[in-house]
């Protein structure tokens, strides 16, 4: 289940995790901790130009449905998480919040 925030309270989000950003070098354990403290789901973006995403990036991004991914295609606030390679493709993955109005 993802958890979800509304379209109101995405800047002062934004600021939490910029504050995690310069906290953190890159991404580790203890990262990964807070941001599920802070209700944030791992997901695979995908591999597409619409999931594109870098590590300790922050970033709103609308994804389309797909279900390998078990994207339900909506917008989510993302914090990027290093990426794996697939078949020679990149996988772009990070935490995630569903965006709602």
């Amino acid at each position: 289940m993802i958890n979800e925030i509304k379209r109101s309270e995405i800047e002062n989000e934004k600021k939490i995790l910029k504050g995690l950003q310069k906290k953190y070098i890159r991404m580790n354990e203890n990262l990964r901790q807070e941001l599920i403290a802070l209700g944030y789901t791992f997901m695979q973006l995908g591999c597409g130009k619409s999931a594109y995403m870098t590590s300790m990036a922050v970033a709103e991004v609308s994804l389309t449905r797909n279900r390998k991914y078990n994207r339900d295609g909506c917008e989510y606030l993302v914090f990027g998480c290093s990426n794996i390679s697939r078949r020679g493709y990149p996988v772009y993955r990070g935490f995630v919040k569903s965006i709602i109005d």
